[in-house]
């Protein structure tokens, strides 16, 4: 797979967009996606700009492989704080060492109602997961009527 992204056609282009810190990382200075990483768009896509560094590095990312940030900071597009993982490895990493997915649950838990408006919550006992009672009905409904088909 070829990334073409005109603003960026060389990797020190890309690079010369990016915040150099004292540990090394390229901070990416322009757009961010929702999960903060460095975003780029080019015609009719939004690619990652640390996958287009990766690439115009000259490197491949084969299939089921993933790019790892060795730095753990999302925004950073140094090449040589990344590394072609398969996704398998990289979703083991990411679930233990990921702190995005810590303070969203630290959030989950501070909120009030549910997304729906609903305030009768409950702990899942076996999970420690805090659930909407009403919106864990609609979905258990919901579940059985497609089973019933």
């Amino acid at each position: 797979m070829a990334i073409e992204v005109a603003r960026y056609p060389t990797l020190a282009d890309l690079q010369a967009v990016a915040k150099p810190t004292e540990s090394g990382c390229l901070i990416w200075q322009r757009g961010k996606d929702s999960g903060g990483y460095g975003s780029i768009r080019s015609r009719d896509r939004t690619w990652r700009a640390h996958e287009v560094a990766w690439f115009l590095a000259g490197n491949e990312r084969p299939d089921g492989y993933a790019l790892h940030h060795l730095c753990h900071n999302r925004d950073c597009v140094n090449v040589e704080h990344l590394v072609c993982i398969t996704k398998a490895e990289h979703w083991k990493i990411t679930k233990t060492e990921d702190r995005f997915f810590e303070v969203k649950r630290v959030l989950a838990l501070q909120r009030e109602t549910c997304r729906r408006g609903h305030n009768d919550w409950y702990v899942n006992p076996n999970t420690g997961v805090r659930l909407c009672r009403e919106c864990q009905r609609e979905w258990n409904r919901k579940r059985r009527r497609e089973r019933r088909r």
